[in-house]
């Protein structure tokens, strides 16, 4: 399997034609504009293919430094203008898009539109933050205040306050004709001497103490309007708003201790609030860059790879290889199917330092064993009689898998008399070769010592050897 990695580029000034769609477009609209000053002009030059060139982002632009801020850890940087054209668009690193993602960087559309209008996360302390925040308590004020204003205006044009007419009443019979004098504290007394007050209301009164009465029921509505506005407003920011925040920043907080687990939870909970599912992505990075310090291989690769489902990178597929690498090396004397599944990867894309661990662990082997029995490959003897026959045992190990190999074998005498031999066939891991020698006068043989050697044909590099002594 091989994996190719795509590396970003950076270019200086940048020149592109614009999508053929696009380009018609803006073709047509330029044709239309021009066309009654052309239409007097019959010899007048072809339309030229209109050129696309981004507008460079410098450090004068008010919005240069929040940028940088927010994309410092991408590998390519922002050099122009985000820009939009319908369904097109045109990334800070000037490359022509029609989708969510840049083609050439990366970057994301979405996050691109907040930043160039002024728009940025809230986990970085600025005054753009700032702003951006003021803006919104602004607007949420103004949204309660044009509520509680339409909520009052209902109330008014149902009560109709200005069709109130004076109630009708009987007209008031005078009273009896009453001799009223007054004592000496202006108090009024009838012929018996009796104190008494009379006061006659009029119709008129009536009416405007009705009136009164139904402007004080009108106000006591608006004003429970107001409270019960107030209070789904302040419902609204703390289940909306401020609830929120304090869960996000408890979630960062965890996520910084390293208590990703929990930090998981209370982002996945938060839903699509801020930056929260990135940072669900960020916490399974960090487990599993603390699973590879502890060699807890296995839950290293779970979390890498959750992490890559949400979003695929090239730094997320360099943490998996490095787990499959230092696996490799922990297990390189142990072997077994996921080490030889890892090494075939890691080779395929001639990861660092992996041939050295490669060509050792399919390095060939051979084990050299001697005695008198053909078929005994385990005893190993080392003195014989010239009268013996001695018979050499090899039994050989290693290679890639299906690999084979072709050999050769060299004797030498006591007295240094040397011979050599091509085996007529190809051999693999696991395969046994036997060969025997002895002299064909025995008492006239020499006593020493006799070798055994193999060698591999295509390099000529030693395979394996034995010795023997003839003693009598």
């Amino acid at each position: 399997m091989k994996i190719n990695k795509e590396y970003p580029y950076e270019t200086g000034s940048l020149t592109q034609t614009l999508p053929r769609e696009l380009k018609d477009k803006l073709n047509n609209e330029f044709q239309n504009i021009t066309s009654d000053d052309n239409s007097s002009s019959n010899n007048a030059e072809p339309k030229k293919t209109r050129i696309y060139e981004p507008k460079p982002l410098t450090p004068q632009d008010p919005v240069y430094d929040e940028v940088m801020e927010q994309l410092s850890s991408r590998p390519v940087k922002p050099k122009y203008w985000f820009e939009e054209f319908g369904d097109y668009w045109s990334c800070s690193c000037g490359h022509i898009n029609r989708g969510d993602v840049c083609t050439g960087c990366g970057l994301e559309r979405d996050l691109l539109r907040q930043l160039f209008i002024l728009h940025k996360p809230d986990d970085t302390a600025s005054v753009l933050s700032e702003r951006v925040s003021e803006s919104r308590d602004r607007i949420d004020k103004e949204a309660e205040y044009s509520k509680a204003s339409a909520l009052q205006r209902e109330s008014s044009s149902a009560s109709d306050i200005d069709n109130i007419k004076p109630i009708s009443v009987p007209a008031v019979q005078p009273p009896p004709q009453v001799t009223v004098a007054e004592d000496g504290d202006g108090n009024k007394k009838d012929a018996d001497s009796k104190s008494v007050e009379v006061e006659i209301i009029q119709p008129t009164q009536i009416a405007v103490q009705a009136k009164s009465h139904k402007k004080r029921n009108i106000i006591i509505a608006i004003a429970a309007v107001l409270v019960l506005a107030l209070a789904g407003a302040a419902y609204y920011v703390y289940t909306f708003i401020a609830t929120p925040a304090k869960e996000y920043e408890s979630a960062q907080a965890m996520m910084n201790s390293g208590k990703y687990e929990k930090a998981i939870e209370k982002f996945t909970a938060l839903g699509d609030y801020e930056d929260s599912e990135n940072l669900i992505r960020e916490c399974y990075i960090g487990i599993g860059d603390r699973c590879l310090e502890a060699k807890e291989y296995d839950n290293a690769l779970k979390a890498y790879r959750t992490a890559q489902d949400m979003d695929d990178t090239n730094e997320i597929k360099d943490k998996i290889n490095l787990v499959k690498y230092q696996y490799v090396k922990d297990h390189a004397s142990k072997g077994g199917d996921t080490f030889e599944s890892y090494l075939a990867e890691l080779k395929e894309m001639n990861y660092p330092g992996i041939n050295a661990i490669y060509d050792k662990y399919y390095a060939w082997h051979m084990k050299i064993i001697a005695n008198s029995s053909e078929d005994d490959l385990s005893t190993s003897q080392t003195t014989f009689s010239r009268f013996d026959t001695v018979f050499f045992h090899a039994s050989l190990t290693g290679g890639e898998p299906d690999e084979t190999i072709s050999l050769y074998y060299t004797v030498t005498w006591p007295g240094g008399f040397k011979e050599t031999q091509a085996l007529d066939s190809r051999w693999k891991s696991g395969s046994k070769i036997t060969a025997h020698f002895s002299y064909p006068i025995a008492f006239m043989g020499s006593e020493g010592n006799l070798t055994f050697k193999l060698y591999d044909s295509q390099s000529n590099e030693e395979m394996g050897s034995c010795t023997i002594t003839f003693k009598n």
